[in-house]
């Protein structure tokens, strides 16, 4: 199904993600007692400690309690109900730098792929950890820049966010365009995979649980990464070992890029530039996947992402979403991720605890 960030699918986003597994709502809720929040404790008329659906407003036991009874237990707990004020507020927190008071652990510019080409820090990456990590998921986070500019270090705000919630940030650097050509781009997203796979477990972090995303042109590497498996092969791996991908605004048919674009990115050839395209290696035993763009997307980007979001339903690809993102343009998003409560950080959210729950599926 094709969702669209509207008020009350932003609310089932909060369900999923701010759960009792989320280590920032178990600690407010031990703080405060698992009492109910005082804004509702008065609707508690027998006074357990829960609100039923006969003590709960009529407009709320089909709006709030269908959407944040995380047990099904047909009640609402402390718990369930600050996951739902809080997500009443999230939307009007301001971006900015976001304060971890020393529960994110950040560790730069560290080396995984060297030697020519790899000047400038193009080989390293920087991990972002949650302090207490044990067994977390992992995102691994591919920058933007249209393959030919960028750097790691956009993303810092961004990975500090995702660790509060539990989730170890990998973001490595690429070699970039016109220094190198397809296929360097994506090679060296599939190192950095290796890399995740082999040292994140000395971090704190769960291999088996790797996602990984990226915005604009790093949602386009993160596409075709998922879905093109050749990259991850030659590094001993498969698209199996990929948890769930959340490519962000990407080029799903590089194709239809300029000539000028092209002869310096990839080659200006149909060949070439048909294997670049993500779009041509649509299956239905992909990862699950998670596809988010903005509502004020290009006219010819936003075609791609539903185009290969229609081919993969098509296809038979069993788990693929897509989400657009309201009041938001194609750079505006990123930056925005940083924000607690901002839509596109509490779907991937949603989507990364969905699918590090239990054993992957079988592809």
């Amino acid at each position: 199904m094709r969702l669209h960030t509207m008020k009350n699918s932003t609310l089932l986003i909060c369900v999923i993600t701010l759960s009792a597994a989320n280590p920032y709502l178990q600690a407010q809720g031990k703080g405060s007692g698992d009492k109910l929040p005082a804004k509702v404790a008065s609707l508690d008329k027998n006074g357990d400690g829960k609100l039923s659906a006969k003590e709960l407003p009529p407009g709320a036991r089909t709006k709030i309690l269908t959407e944040f009874d995380l047990n099904n237990d047909n009640t609402l707990d402390a718990l369930e109900l600050r996951v739902y004020l809080l997500s009443k507020k999230g939307g009007k927190s301001s971006p900015g730098v976001v304060e971890t008071g020393g529960k994110v652990t950040t560790r730069k510019d560290i080396e995984y792929a060297s030697g020519k080409g790899y000047e400038n820090g193009l080989g390293k990456l920087d991990l972002y950890l949650p302090a207490k990590a044990k067994s977390c998921p992992v995102l691994i986070f591919l920058h933007g820049g249209g393959l030919q500019a960028g750097d790691k270090s956009r993303l810092d705000q961004v990975g500090r966010r995702f660790a509060l919630y539990g989730i170890a940030v990998v973001a490595p650097n690429y070699r970039l365009s016109p220094a190198v050509k397809y296929p360097a781009h994506i090679e060296d997203a599939a190192r950095a995979f290796r890399w995740t796979w082999d040292n994140i477990a000395f971090h704190g972090a769960d291999r088996a649980k790797i996602f990984i995303t990226g915005g604009s042109s790093g949602g386009h590497l993160t596409m075709l990464l998922t879905l093109d498996e050749r990259f991850l092969l030659k590094q001993g791996l498969k698209s199996s070992n990929i948890r769930g991908s959340i490519p962000i605004s990407g080029l799903m048919d590089v194709t239809r890029t300029g000539p000028l674009r092209r002869g310096k990115v990839w080659d200006d050839s149909p060949e070439v530039m048909k294997k670049a395209s993500p779009l041509t290696w649509v299956r239905k035993d992909a990862p699950p996947i998670l596809i988010l763009f903005a509502d004020r997307e290009t006219p010819e980007r936003a075609r791609q992402n539903r185009q290969i979001y229609d081919s993969l339903k098509k296809v038979g690809h069993p788990d693929i979403t897509l989400q657009v993102l309201v009041n938001r343009t194609h750079n505006t998003i990123r930056p925005n991720l940083s924000k607690e409560g901002d839509p596109g950080l509490l779907a991937m959210l949603a989507f990364i605890r969905k699918h590090s729950a239990g054993k992957p599926a079988q592809r």
